[in-house]
């Protein structure tokens, strides 16, 4: 009796996944790193806009409005970035984003490679609290998550005191994708020069 029913597991198992019935690891929101625009559609839904190589989401993550911007190299997945869509008249907002959703990076990825305040100065890092230095255009802050499969970047800056960026990046690690995205970056640098 416990044979056949070994049996029967083994075989359930097998014809599942000849027939494509077990579901691929995927790498985040349920999409996974080569897919296909039409595949990433068919997860995602259809996207709010659509550009050359790309498909654009309206999401909130953590009560905050981003734009998510899945891009493709010759219709293969290589990278998602979640941009803060939010218009904030006080920069020190986003700040306030960056702490909420790096909180929330951490709670599905772990702990960071790397966890970098970027003050203009020692003075400035003595003298203000992280968010008035933000506030005030004297750090930037990047935390970045090394795993098998991606990279995160979660990055802030706030170019001047009226054009805050907060964005985080997953970027493919994987090779066959490195090297389309090597590819990509030498020709459009041979077609500017």
């Amino acid at each position: 009796m416990k044979k056949s029913l070994s049996f029967i597991i083994v075989l359930i198992i097998l014809i599942a996944i000849s027939t494509g019935s077990v579901l691929a690891e995927t790498d985040f929101r349920g999409v996974s790193w080569g897919m296909s625009e039409e595949e990433v559609t068919n997860i995602e839904g259809i996207p709010d806009r659509t550009e050359e190589d790309l498909l654009i989401y309206d999401i909130e993550i953590s009560g905050v409005d981003l734009l998510l911007r899945y891009k493709f190299i010759e219709d293969t997945l290589i990278q998602a970035t979640f941009y803060n869509n939010e218009n904030y008249i006080d920069n020190s907002q986003y700040y306030n984003d960056y702490q909420t959703l790096n909180d929330s990076l951490k709670q599905v990825h772990g702990d960071p490679q790397k966890e970098i305040a970027n003050w203009d100065s020692s003075m400035a890092k003595a003298m203000h609290s992280e968010k008035m230095g933000f506030e005030l255009n004297m750090v930037e802050f990047l935390t970045n998550w090394e795993k098998e499969r991606f990279s995160i970047n979660h990055i802030l800056t706030n170019e001047d005191f009226s054009n805050a960026v907060h964005a985080f990046i997953y970027e493919s690690l994987v090779p066959e994708h490195q090297e389309l995205i090597k590819t990509t970056e030498q020709e459009e640098l041979e077609q500017q020069l």
